[in-house]
Order: structure tokens, then C-alpha cells, then sequence
């Protein structure tokens, strides 16, 4: 896991694994509600620039008058500020400047989630510059960082959404390519490794159960090939209500009837 230097870091931030908050490696933040941790969690993806008032407002009191939600917003402030404090932070962790809000810039903080999409844009830098080794190093980090969807238990909150969908997206995205340059390498078992992981987060991607299919061939082990077809079939059917592609169900012809012969990659 690459941080910065531990003596500069104050609080750390797990957003791709359930969410905490600790203090160095040691104490985690005891949040005394869920509307306080759910500020912090914003303002932690926000923190490239202050957030007016009206818009946390907004977000996390849409349906109350003004009032009442500035009256929310000060009291979850303020018992965000305690709980910082309480587990160890001599600042006010959140500061107020012009009707917006912003973590503390005194305070230093590692996300996991930052270090994930800086890792991703690095490797796949690599990728499309031609250093594939390199590439796989660096997203190799990347990828073990994304224990879980971003703010995965954040379920119900929509401002969540569209960066969980940005993060999932740079996920699959590398992991393709992790997928598709194990198995052009003949590392059919590194292959079935990180293809498992991305299914992990989206099961009904075809091009991911075919690579597992022509892997686990390749591996001798045609039953686990055959058992992905139906593992595919089954999560299409639940989650889309379709059935499998023809690209899939030919493959799974061909491995059934043990017609494929050496190495077939995906282009």
C-alpha cells in the first residue's frame, strides 16, 4: 500500500472497503450518527474544493425547509468535530470560510480510494506507452486497494452513485487489460486470478466469463470451463433476464466437445 511517510499522516480514509475513518494506524473515529460519518464521507470525496452550505444542505436534507436543515447541518458539524477530536485530532477537522465547507487543510490525509485512481492512471499510462511490465506492477497495487465497490455501504445515498460508477468503471477498465495481457503471456492462471476479481464486481460481463472459459481449458481443467457457461447463464438470467451471446455458447460448444486445440486469445 503506497502512503505518504507515516509521520505526516493524521487520519487515514477507507472508501473501497467498508468505510472508516482511523487516526495514523491506530484508533478508528466513532461516529455518533450516520449523517455525521456520511459528511465526513463527502467532504473526504469533495475535498478538491470547499462545498457550499446550500448544497450539503441540499444533499443530505432535501425534503426539509432552510432552517431546519442549516439547523441539521450545525448540529452534525458539530458532533463531526467532536468525534475527530475524540479520537485524537487537536484541529477542528472541518473549517467554514464564505458559507462553504472543507476539511482542514492542516490535517494530512491518505484515501485509499485517491491512491487507487493515481495507481490506475499511472499503469494505464504505462499500458498505452508500451511498458507492459510496468503497466502490470503498478495496476497490480491498484487493484489491491479495491476491496469493495467505493462507499459500498453507503447503499441508499444517490450522491454516491455516479462516483461509485466512476471508480467501478477505471476498475474493470484495467482489469480488462490485466486479463487480456495474462492470458496473450500464457499466464493462464494470473489470468483466471484477476478476471475472478472483476467478475466479482460485474458478473454479467461476457467477455469476462469467455476468458475464464479459454483459461481454465488451457489449465486442463474443462469442467471449471463448462461450469463458468452456467455460472454466466445464471447471473444473466437473474440480474438482466437474458440469456447467453453466441460468441459464449459456441465457446462452450467447443470446450464441451473438446474442439479447440492450442491457444485461442481474445484479440
Amino acid at each position: 500500500m503506497e502512503r505518504q511517510d507515516a509521520s505526516t499522516i493524521a487520519l487515514v480514509a477507507f472508501l473501497l472497503s467498508p468505510y472508516r475513518v482511523l487516526v495514523g494506524d491506530d484508533g478508528m473515529v466513532a461516529w455518533p450518527g450516520g449523517r455525521t460519518r456520511s459528511i465526513f464521507a463527502y467532504l473526504i470525496a469533495h475535498r478538491q474544493r470547499p462545498v457550499a452550505r446550500d448544497v450539503l444542505m441540499a444533499t443530505f436534507w432535501p425534503e426539509h425547509e432552510a432552517q431546519a436543515a442549516r439547523n441539521n447541518l450545525n448540529v452534525s458539524l458539530c458532533l463531526l468535530r467532536k468525534a475527530i477530536a475524540a479520537a485524537g485530532i487537536d484541529r477542528p477537522a472541518v473549517v467554514h470560510q464564505d458559507g462553504c465547507y472543507a476539511l482542514d487543510p492542516g490535517i494530512a490525509l491518505w484515501v485509499d480510494a485517491e491512491a487507487f485512481r493515481d495507481l490506475a492512471d499511472r499503469g494505464m499510462r504505462r499500458a498505452r506507452d508500451g511498458d507492459l511490465g510496468g503497466a502490470m506492477n503498478v495496476l497490480e497495487s491498484a487493484a489491491a486497494l479495491y476491496e469493495s465497490d467505493y462507499l459500498a455501504d453507503f447503499r441508499y445515498e444517490e450522491w454516491v452513485r455516479p462516483l461509485r460508477e466512476t471508480f467501478r468503471r477505471a476498475f474493470l477498465d484495467m482489469t480488462h487489460w490485466m486479463g487480456r495481457e495474462a492470458e496473450r503471456a500464457g499466464n493462464y492462471a494470473g489470468a483466471v486470478s484477476i478476471t475472478l476479481r472483476a467478475l466479482a464486481v460485474d458478473n454479467c460481463d461476457e467477455e469476462l466469463h469467455c476468458r475464464l472459459m479459454r483459461c481454465y481449458r488451457l489449465l486442463g481443467q474443462h469442467h471449471l470451463a463448462l461450469r463458468q457457461f452456467h455460472a454466466c447463464k445464471e447471473a444473466l438470467a437473474r440480474e438482466l433476464g437474458t440469456t447467453p451471446g453466441l460468441a459464449i455458447v459456441r465457446l462452450h460448444d467447443a470446450i464441451r466437445h473438446r474442439r479447440l486445440d492450442g491457444p485461442s486469445h481474445a484479440s
